[in-house]
């Protein structure tokens, strides 16, 4: 039987607008709302927030244009080693 892969997301803010509404809005989940800098295939950290589940990435991304949000999403399977860019919700 195959395992299920556990996936952890992750979100960079690419300005300082985007980085306080993204920190505002993860602390009305009870999300831990604390950046973290994570490491890529490519070695270059990013300065990261690591979100609940892809519920909240899909949020981000409906609200992208309204809130004129800039940011990267992330990801990573089974908690452990580098980071990957997510390009599925890239326009």
């Amino acid at each position: 039987m195959k395992k299920k892969r556990k996936i952890e997301w992750f979100v960079e803010p690419l300005d300082s607008d985007t980085n306080e509404k993204m920190a505002k809005y993860l602390s009305t989940l009870n999300a831990l709302v604390e950046q973290c800098g994570m490491r890529d295939r490519e070695n270059q950290e990013h300065l990261v927030y690591q979100v609940p589940d892809y519920s909240v990435i899909t949020r981000f991304y409906k609200d992208e244009r309204k809130f004129n949000l800039k940011f990267k999403v992330y990801y990573r399977q089974n908690g452990y080693g580098p980071i990957k860019l997510w390009l599925f919700g890239e326009k």
